[in-house]
């Protein structure tokens, strides 16, 4: 039976982005037998508190990339995990994919760490760690094409340590337990599902519906996720202001299990200007929601042109506003859209996703 040993900075949460398809891989891997414990760097008040996970959480209380404490406690860490038999140690997040390949490189144990999203967190001096973090690790797994590339090219590693594993998405169908509320029901919906800061680009949707008003068309747009940025979101409600949306756009917050409401909408949006593989745009499809997003990262890999939605080039509201009229004034358009939109996103599931790590992680296993 192998003994797995997943790693992560912190966790907050097991209801969206890595860390849901995390909780799935653990949650699977434990079906199909395996011995699974999750380590993190970091309580937070979500693991702190945690009950009813999985498998046992344990802190290995690490604040620095670089210290005598981090040392000293990587050591035991890397001691432990020896004593206790783990042959594969996978390793999420950015400062886990520097210390764990550094500090717990062992003959018996295989070191497999993941790529997420497009770098924008990379500095030199974290580019230059994990260049020589990459030199102990097994694989370095990216959840599309797209992050595998600009791995392979910005942290200069050998095409024979990358592996793509895409996301999976559930095929569960989950009924809300309450209504959401809109501002009457002769109105055109467009949802996003995404935290509240910078990266998501919420500019260019607001000004895109700035342009359908200018047209006459009636829209509104929910926002389905927490306010990570005060800051950024003031400066979002001070644009919707000046160009009197104020009607129009409604920050619902953090709402547990968003794809729950999405059969509410008729379009589905992302603006974002980094993407590696986006979970929001897997759960739009299967919600049979025509998405538009932007060109950037494994967006292209789940959202084909006039096929399950329309990409635009990021920082172009108003062809985003183009696409977003194409679609709501095309009746048959959005019924084909929608139809590819579930049978497409079908190739990226849950089952899938765990079948491939349990591949992956049988062949280093027995190379260990």
């Amino acid at each position: 039976m192998s003994k797995i040993a997943f790693v992560v900075d912190s966790l907050h949460s097991i209801t969206g982005g890595t860390e849901r398809q995390l909780y799935v891989l653990i949650t699977g891997l434990i079906k199909q037998g395996k011995d699974v414990e999750l380590f993190v760097l970091r309580h937070s008040s979500f693991t702190s508190n945690l009950e009813g996970f999985p498998c046992k959480v344990s802190e290995l209380a690490v604040s620095k990339i670089v210290s005598f404490k981090t040392l000293v406690k990587m050591f035991k860490f890397k001691k432990y995990l020896i004593n206790n038999g783990f042959e594969i140690v996978h390793v999420y997040f950015n400062d886990s994919a520097i210390l764990v390949p550094i500090y717990c490189n062992h003959p018996s144990l295989a070191i497999i760490t993941s790529r997420r999203d497009m770098g924008f967190w990379y500095t030199k001096n974290k580019l230059r760690l994990l260049k020589l973090a990459n030199y102990f690790v097994k694989y370095v797994v990216s959840n599309s094409k797209a992050v595998n590339e600009h791995t392979i090219k910005t942290e200069k590693l050998p095409r024979v340590k990358s592996q793509v594993i895409y996301n999976g998405q559930s095929n569960t169908t989950l009924i809300a337990d309450e209504e959401l509320e809109f501002p009457s029901k002769n109105i055109y919906k467009i949802v996003v599902v995404a935290n509240v800061r910078k990266i998501k680009n919420f500019e260019d949707l607001i000004l895109a519906i700035y342009e359908l008003k200018k047209d006459g068309i009636n829209v509104c747009c929910t926002v389905l996720g927490n306010i990570l940025e005060e800051d950024y979101y003031q400066h979002l409600q001070r644009l919707i202001k000046k160009h009197e949306l104020e009607l129009i756009f409604d920050f619902k917050g953090a709402i547990k299990e968003p794809r729950r409401y999405l059969n509410n909408f008729d379009i589905g949006v992302l603006t974002s200007h980094s993407e590696g593989f986006s979970n929001t745009i897997m759960e739009y499809l299967a919600a049979g929601l025509p998405v538009v997003c932007s060109n950037v990262g494994g967006n292209p890999e789940l959202v084909k042109d006039n096929e399950n939605g329309f990409l635009y080039p990021v920082g172009n509201a108003k062809q985003l506003a183009n696409c977003l009229y194409k679609i709501l004034h095309n009746v048959e358009l959005k019924k084909t859209l929608s139809l590819n939109a579930k049978k497409g996103v079908c190739s990226f599931s849950d089952h899938n996703m765990i079948s491939e790590h349990i591949k992956l992680y049988d062949s280093v296993r027995v190379s260990v």
